[in-house]
C-alpha cells in the first residue's frame, strides 16, 4: 500500500492541532475511564498502519461498525488519518441496512469492535479488521483487494452518511474535508472551546451532527464527554454528574427532562453553551431549559446533512423578554453562517415564504447515486439545474417564511419527510418495505400529533396480520425511529377529490388510534 497520508487539511489534522495543545489531558471521558491525546493519538496510528499492512492499495471508503468505545474512535481518527472516507455504521441497526450501507458505498474495508467481529464479513465483500485484536476476517470477496467503488472517484471526501430515502434505500451523502474542517474552525472560534472544557456526546456516529461533537472537541483540545446508559436517558443528571460545559442535543431532549420532572431552576449551573439541532426548537422548550441552565447561552442551530452539519444558528438574547415573538412559536433558524447564502422559492420564484434553498462553501456537490440529485438542485428561478455547478442551489424540502420581525421561521416540510429525535425519516422508505410482506397491498405511514413525542402509525391494505408480526418484520430491515407504533388494516386507502392518498385524513385517524390505546 502506499505511504499513509498525514490528512494535512481533514479531520484528522484537527484532531492533530488539538492534541498538540493539550497532549497529556483527556480526548475522551468515558464514565470509568479516560483516554489522553497522546494515547488516542498512539491507538490512531496503530489503526493506520495495520490498515497500510493489510491491504495493497489506499482505501478509498472505509467503514465504521462499532460501540462508543476507545477502539471506535481510535477507528475513526485512523481511517481519516488514511485520506480515506469514513463510513460510520450503527450496529443498532438491522444487519440488512447495513449490509446496503456497505453495498452503496462500494467499502474498501469495515474496521469493527463488535462482539462478534466474524459477523461483519456477513455485511460485505470487503475485508474485515477486529479493532480489539488486530485480527483479519475475509469477507466474500477477497482480501487485500481494494475495492473500486463509487468513492473512488470522488475527491476529498471527509465522511459518507446515509439518510432516509423515499425510495426505499438509503441515500449517500458525500461531505468534503474542506467543506466540514472550515465548518468546524468556525464552530470552535464561535463558541470559543479549549481545554478544560467538556462537550457532550450525544449522537451516534451515524448522525452527523456527532461530527460536532468529536472534532469541535479534538480540534481545540477540549474533552468529549461519553454517557453512562442511565446518564443518556437523563440530560440533567448527565450534564451534572460529568460536569458538562457544553450541551448539543435535539430538542426531545428537553422534552424528555421535563417530562420526567428534572429540569429544577438552576439544576444545571455549570453549562457555558446549550446548542440545539435537528428538529424545531420551540420557546416552551427554550425557556424550560434556560430556568435550568441561567448560565447558558442557548443557540438554535439548522441544517441538512447535505449542508454540512448546520449551516445557520439563532442566538437567543440572555433576557426572554427579548427573545423574538414567532407565529410558530419556534425559535428562528437564524442567518447563514459565513460563506452561505440563503432564497426562498416559492411555486412563482423568489417569495417570502416558499421553500429554502441553499448554495455556497458547505453544500455538498450531490448524493453517491447521481440518480438521487433529480429535482433537488435548482436554479435561481426555481426551474430544475440541468447539472450541479458551484451557483446551483441545493433544495432542502423545508419550508420557511420570513416573520413579521423579519426573522426566519420553520413551518413544515415541502414533502412528507419527518423528523423523530431529530432523525430524517421519510415515510416513503418505510412504506415501501411495508409494501413487501407478503400480505400487504399497499402502505401509508404518517406521524401522530397526539402523541406526547412524535410516533409513526402505518395504514395497511391487504391481509390481517398482528402488530408485533409487522414490527418485528420491520425492526429487522430499520433503525428503531423508522418502525411504526401502531398498525391498522383498511379495506382501501382514502382518497383526495384528485385520486391522491388522503394522508391528512389518515394523521387524523392516527390520532383516534393514538386515544382509543389511551382509553
Amino acid at each position: 500500500m502506499a505511504p499513509v497520508s498525514t490528512g494535512q487539511q481533514g479531520l484528522y489534522a484537527l484532531f492533530s492541532q488539538g492534541a498538540q495543545i493539550a497532549p497529556d489531558r483527556p480526548a475522551l471521558d468515558f464514565p470509568h475511564a479516560q483516554v489522553s491525546y497522546r494515547e488516542l493519538m498512539s491507538m490512531a496510528a496503530e489503526v493506520a498502519a495495520t490498515i497500510g499492512s493489510g491491504l495493497d492499495d489506499r482505501p478509498a471508503a472505509v467503514g465504521l461498525l462499532g460501540a462508543k468505545c476507545p477502539q471506535t474512535y481510535a477507528g475513526y481518527l485512523g481511517i481519516a488519518s488514511t485520506g480515506a472516507a469514513v463510513v460510520p455504521m450503527n450496529p443498532a441497526q438491522p444487519a440488512a441496512r447495513n449490509a446496503a450501507i456497505a453495498r452503496a458505498a462500494g467499502l474498501d474495508l469495515l474496521l469493527t469492535c463488535a462482539v462478534d467481529p466474524a459477523a461483519g464479513a456477513d455485511l460485505t465483500t470487503a475485508p474485515v479488521l477486529d479493532l480489539n485484536g488486530g485480527r483479519w476476517f475475509s469477507g466474500r470477496g477477497r482480501a487485500g483487494r481494494a475495492a473500486d467503488g463509487p468513492v473512488s472517484h470522488r475527491a476529498d471526501i471527509a465522511y459518507l452518511l446515509f439518510t432516509s430515502g423515499s425510495t426505499g434505500r438509503p441515500k449517500g451523502v458525500p461531505v468534503t474535508n474542506q467543506s466540514v474542517t472550515a465548518y468546524l474552525r468556525r464552530a470552535i472560534t464561535r463558541y470559543g472551546f479549549a481545554p478544560g472544557d467538556r462537550l457532550s456526546h450525544s449522537f451516534a456516529l451515524t448522525f452527523d451532527l456527532s461530527v460536532f461533537d468529536l472534532f469541535c472537541a479534538w480540534g481545540s483540545g477540549a474533552t468529549l464527554v461519553l454517557p453512562t446508559p442511565a446518564q443518556a436517558r437523563l440530560p440533567v443528571r448527565y450534564a451534572t454528574e460529568r460536569g458538562l460545559t457544553s450541551w448539543f442535543s435535539v430538542p426531545s431532549a428537553i422534552s424528555v427532562a421535563d417530562q420526567m420532572r428534572t429540569l429544577k431552576p438552576g439544576s444545571m449551573p455549570g453549562l457555558r453553551w446549550s446548542l440545539f439541532c435537528g428538529e424545531a426548537l420551540s420557546y416552551q422548550q427554550a425557556a424550560a431549559w434556560r430556568s435550568a441552565a441561567p448560565a447558558s447561552v442557548i443557540e438554535n442551530l439548522y441544517g441538512p446533512t447535505e449542508l454540512t452539519v448546520s449551516c445557520s444558528a439563532f442566538r437567543l438574547p440572555a433576557r426572554p423578554a427579548d427573545w423574538p415573538a414567532t407565529q410558530t412559536g419556534t425559535v428562528p433558524l437564524g442567518d447563514p453562517h459565513d460563506g452561505l447564502e440563503f432564497l426562498i422559492l416559492g411555486q412563482d420564484g423568489r417569495q417570502a415564504a416558499g421553500e429554502l434553498c441553499a448554495r455556497g462553501a458547505q453544500r455538498f456537490d450531490g448524493y453517491l447515486d447521481a440518480a438521487d440529485n433529480a429535482g433537488r438542485f435548482a436554479c435561481t428561478d426555481g426551474t430544475a439545474a440541468a447539472a450541479i455547478t458551484p451557483g446551483s442551489w441545493y433544495r432542502t424540502g423545508d419550508l420557511v417564511r420570513r416573520d413579521a420581525n423579519g426573522e426566519l421561521v420553520f413551518l413544515g416540510r415541502l414533502d412528507d419527510q419527518l423528523k423523530i429525535n431529530g432523525y430524517r425519516v421519510e415515510p416513503g422508505e418505510i412504506e415501501a418495505h411495508l409494501r413487501r410482506h407478503p400480505g400487504i397491498d399497499e402502505a401509508v405511514v404518517v406521524p401522530c400529533a397526539a402523541a406526547a413525542a412524535t410516533e409513526l402509525h402505518a395504514f395497511y391494505v391487504g391481509a390481517q396480520t398482528a402488530d408485533r408480526v409487522l414490527a418485528a418484520f420491520l425492526t429487522s430491515l430499520l433503525p428503531p425511529p423508522l418502525v411504526p407504533r401502531r398498525y391498522r388494516r383498511l379495506d382501501s386507502l382514502p382518497r383526495t377529490a384528485n385520486g391522491k392518498i388522503d394522508r391528512n385524513r389518515l394523521r387524523a385517524d392516527a390520532e383516534l388510534l393514538y386515544r382509543e390505546h389511551r382509553q
